[in-house]
């Protein structure tokens, strides 16, 4: 099921079209090989910019003016139906990408141009050439707004297409980018098609914030109801794939088979429901391709987002990957090819909901990725190095439904969020985990003092990448700080950690780990289905580490609590009165 909430942006609407002549502009290039030519760029980062949006500008036919543009199967069309959410845009690496991954359960997608000089559409691919960016001018006179092309061009041909658009009785336009010549342009203008520009248009990160809420999501709530009616328990997880979700509103239905009560001569027993089930997750976890995976049919389907992720004969790829066969592949084939043994380990599984009349189960379990896992076999008989996205542990909370018949898994339908690796699931069944440990015959000094402390700090801290690292100790309370930037495989990030020392042994480690999140091919190292930030951390832009933190002083460093805690009152009201800062003070986030 999916629950819209709407934002609703003012439109023309379709009739009457009016009619106007596209004026003859001259199309200046801005921002060579850089995301600065894009509107929202940031001026000490040439390599980003956005949000912004797109939008159809001085078209021939003015009526689709300012209407909005997003994802439709594999590029970018017009959108017809005022009530389409309004879909974002940014450049990263001067490569232009969809802001919120609206059309994938996966992290954001490269846009690029069809490599056809007749049929220039912007397309979901990494394979394509990059479009730029343009500034008109028409008699030498610079015009407002920034225009998206390619070539010198940023004429393009659109031609609606009816009924067949994002919601089922909505059509919308398809768009093309032009040849140069305009003397070939009034020769392959197709039946239907008009002229116009398309406009970039910066969106403030108060509005890309404000956009989760207009997006159509998926929502999975469980209930827990007592004999006596009432609700004891609610569980609930929202997952931010607006492609999936229109997928579903254009189902308008679940497929038959799940609302269909078995005879009672066919049905298998509670527990087998759940040990079939369980079977998918036994399999799953580190893919041995030698096991028996004969649990599944030979019509088994699994959907994903309600994408059909099996039996699919497109060549479309899967995933983080770059295969194209997997998808094609039944559920016994795909898992004895051995391809999902990136998956470390499955747990915290929790069949929640079994349906012994339907014979379905509903599932949640946490899914393991410990990021050590570097190859993933091929199936065309060669393996391949693991995307960077797995470069570091991850985790993600699966929601899977099991459709039981002759005693085998027929359907699999899923979709999951991203959680920080290792989190333990709210409704955690068993014993609790004990996160102290046994701990070790290791000690160190008592008292601890400022030596011993650094010590204390090289055994658990990884040295910052290229010197940019500071530490910090307090031998009065034993605790020492460290903080400095970290790379795991090819992922950059930032380490702060406090351990505090006790007669002789560490007894407190608290860290907190930042990631560089960047898109890229195959989707690069985004957070599955995360809401968006304004602002994205960026180990690039750090510049040389503050020598001040790394200087011993004779000075004292006693600094009262009453300081400290003016300050994270002012960063709490946003303002720097009653904060006593030097007039020299440097802040950096």
């Amino acid at each position: 099921m999916a629950i819209i909430w709407s934002i609703v942006i003012p439109v023309l609407t379709l009739a009457p079209s009016l009619v106007f002549a596209l004026p003859n502009v001259t199309a200046v290039r801005l921002g060579a090989n850089h995301c600065n030519g894009y509107p929202n760029s940031r001026p000490s980062d040439v390599s980003g910019a956005g949000p912004f949006i797109f939008h159809p500008d001085q078209a021939d036919n003015s009526s689709i003016n300012d209407m909005k543009v997003g994802g439709h199967g594999t590029g970018l069309v017009v959108y017809t139906n005022p009530q389409t959410a309004i879909e974002l845009f940014s450049c990263s690496n001067h490569s232009l990408y969809d802001y919120l991954s609206d059309l994938s359960p996966n992290p954001p997608r490269m846009l690029t141009f069809l490599t056809s000089e007749d049929d220039k559409q912007v397309i979901y691919s990494d394979l394509g050439f990059e479009p730029e960016t343009y500034a008109h001018e028409v008699a030498g006179v610079r015009q407002d707004g920034v225009f998206l092309g390619s070539g010198n061009v940023t004429t393009w041909a659109f031609n609606l297409v009816s009924g067949t658009g994002v919601a089922p009785s909505d059509g919308y336009y398809q768009m093309r980018l032009l040849p140069k010549s305009e003397e070939v342009i009034g020769k392959i203008l197709r039946e239907g098609e008009f002229k116009g520009f398309l406009k970039i248009v910066p969106i403030s990160a108060e509005d890309a914030a404000l956009k989760i809420t207009s997006e159509i999501t998926l929502v999975i709530c469980v209930l827990k109801v007592k004999s006596d009616q009432k609700i004891s328990e609610i569980e609930t997880a929202i997952t931010r794939d607006a492609g999936g979700a229109a997928r579903y509103e254009s189902m308008t239905q679940p497929e038959g088979v799940w609302l269909e009560a078995v005879p009672q001569a066919q049905r298998v027993s509670h527990a087998t429901l759940v040990a079939r089930s369980n079977m998918y997750y036994i399999g799953m976890e580190r893919n041995n391709p030698k096991r028996n995976y004969s649990f599944s049919s030979k019509d088994c389907l699994r959907i994903e987002d309600a994408l059909q992720t099996t039996n699919v004969k497109t060549g479309d790829v899967y995933g983080h990957s770059n295969d194209t066969v997997f998808s094609s592949l039944s559920c016994e084939e795909q898992f004895r090819s051995g391809f999902l043994g990136f998956v470390t380990k499955v747990r915290e599984r929790r069949f929640i909901v079994v349906d012994e009349e339907r014979q379905t189960v509903f599932a949640v379990s946490t899914i393991d990725q410990n990021g050590t896992i570097r190859t993933l076999p091929e199936l065309n008989g060669t393996g391949s190095p693991v995307p960077k996205y797995f470069d570091v542990p991850r985790g993600a909370q699966g929601m899977e439904a099991f459709q039981v018949r002759d005693n085998k898994l027929s359907r699999i339908e899923m979709t999951l969020i991203e959680v920080p690796y290792g989190m333990r699931s709210a409704f955690h069944i068993g014993d609790l985990v004990y996160l102290h440990g046994p701990g070790t015959n290791l000690t160190v000094a008592s008292p601890c003092d400022r030596a011993c402390l650094e010590g204390v700090l090289k055994q658990v801290a990884l040295p910052g990448r290229d010197g940019y690292a500071a530490s910090f100790a307090d031998p009065a309370t034993g605790t020492a700080g460290y903080w400095g930037l970290t790379k795991e495989q090819l992922t950059p990030g930032v380490l702060a950690l406090r351990v505090k020392a006790d007669s002789g042994k560490m007894t407190e480690i608290e860290t907190i780990g930042v990631r560089a999140e960047s898109s890229g091919a195959r989707f690069g190292t985004l957070t599955l289905m995360r809401p968006p930030l304004p602002i994205e951390w960026d180990s690039s832009s750090l510049g040389k580490f503050n020598s001040v933190f790394q200087q011993d002083t004779t000075v004292s460093t006693n600094i009262s609590q009453a300081l400290t805690t003016s300050y994270f009152d002012g960063l709490q009201r946003h303002s720097s009165i009653g904060v006593p800062f030097t007039p020299e003070c440097i802040h950096r986030d």
